[in-house]
């Protein structure tokens, strides 16, 4: 079931960045993206929903300094809002708006989910990568950069005192737990030390040097070391998701989501909400948005985020179909699209909007490859995976 476009869309709305850092990008490669999917399970939920954050991309692009060990809270709240955005803290998002501890809520709890970081012995110096998987629950959160899981256990002995975890060995790794397996609501425990979520729910952690894991339920984290020891397989064994990864990788992508839910015409009648006379109601509104433009082909899973190169900050959209005949066709309906479709949510035509300045598009084999340039590209770009955005609508 396609859950996540009729989620409110506040949290794409108000972009913002998490958990963000580490001292060098010393775990930084040629393919960070695919390096990460190569731990995240291939389920169909999996599949439907990932988004990845290179911080340390970031950083390099936009020569910011990382954070001490020994930074202030205030220090690191200061570094959190110097990447929040390009210009002020309304405008221009360079990240997706989720926390490796508080999920799509990390901006309204941002000193909580430091205390969090604190209490396991990790902060925005560690941290280079992050991934957050079947968003809005946060059912798989992850964590890349240099970590230490001694310093772990010396915080945890502290942080943990009144509230010791559960642990158990598995796969050669420690999973240390909190709170009832699969909690989905403890306001009571709402960040409650050492590291409860904002929905009070304690959760399953594994520390490891290079990577730290965060599931709800402990099956979900015994399966992620499965894939990481590469008895069953990973999002990086899908061939579209792996494609998607190492376009992504060449372009150096600063931030981007992943996905096969596609927006079809058939989902946005089914999905797509509009407010009239103060409730929610279903709008039979598809004709009015395929009047606009051309709609797309099928294809078959699809990321975009943002980029940069020496023209400026770009849009990157990729699109990856079932063959070469489709992707190409739709080179021209997808600029089509992008020229003459209008802002559902905004009312205003897509090009101003975002004030796309230039296009390019192109495909190679199956994948259509965009660029959008412009002074407001970086705008509320995870609304373009939303219904309130038929951007990409297809056939």
């Amino acid at each position: 079931m396609k859950i996540f476009k009729i989620l409110p869309l506040v949290s794409a709305i108000t972009m913002a960045i998490p958990l963000l850092a580490s001292f060098s990008c010393t775990t930084g490669s040629s393919n960070v993206f695919e390096q990460i999917l190569s731990v995240i399970p291939d389920t169909a939920d999996n599949r439907a929903y990932v988004v990845i954050n290179d911080y340390a991309q970031i950083r390099r692009e936009f020569e910011i300094d990382a954070p001490r060990i020994d930074a202030t809270t205030e220090e690191q709240v200061e570094y959190y809002n110097s990447l929040i955005s390009l210009n002020s803290p309304a405008d221009i998002r360079l990240a997706a708006p989720f926390g490796f501890i508080s999920g799509n809520a990390y901006i309204m709890h941002i000193n909580n989910s430091l205390d969090s970081l604190r209490n396991l012995g990790l902060g925005y110096w560690s941290i280079d990568q992050e991934a957050s998987v079947r968003e809005p629950l946060n059912m798989l959160s992850i964590i890349r950069g240099q970590f230490a899981p001694d310093k772990t256990r010396q915080a945890l002995d502290i942080s943990s005192k009144d509230n010791p975890p559960s642990i158990e060995t598995y796969m050669g790794n420690t999973i240390f737990g909190w709170g009832s397996d699969y909690n989905v609501l403890n306001m009571i425990k709402q960040f409650a030390p050492p590291a409860y979520d904002q929905l009070g729910r304690g959760g399953r952690y594994v520390f490891q040097n290079n990577f730290t894991f965060r599931t709800i339920k402990t099956t979900d984290m015994k399966f992620t070391l499965d894939v990481q020891k590469n008895e069953y397989d990973s999002l990086a064994d899908v061939a579209d998701f792996r494609l998607m990864a190492r376009e992504l990788s060449s372009h150096h992508a600063l931030s981007a989501l992943m996905s096969n839910e596609t927006q079809s015409i058939d989902d946005f009648g089914r999905f797509y909400p509009q407010i009239d006379d103060g409730d929610w109601v279903e709008a039979n509104i598809i004709d009015e948005y395929i009047s606009q433009g051309t709609v797309l082909l099928p294809y078959e899973t699809m990321s975009f985020g943002l980029a940069r190169d020496n023209k400026g900050l770009y849009a990157l959209i990729i699109l990856v179909h079932a063959d070469t005949k489709s992707a190409v066709k739709n080179v021209s309906r997808l600029r089509q699209r992008i020229e003459q479709t209008n802002s559902t949510w905004f009312g205003e035509s897509f090009m101003s909007r975002y004030k796309v300045t230039d296009i390019s598009i192109k495909n190679s084999g199956r994948v259509l490859v965009a660029r959008l340039y412009g002074e407001n590209i970086g705008k509320d770009w995870l609304n373009w995976y939303y219904i309130s955005e038929p951007l990409l609508l297809h056939e």
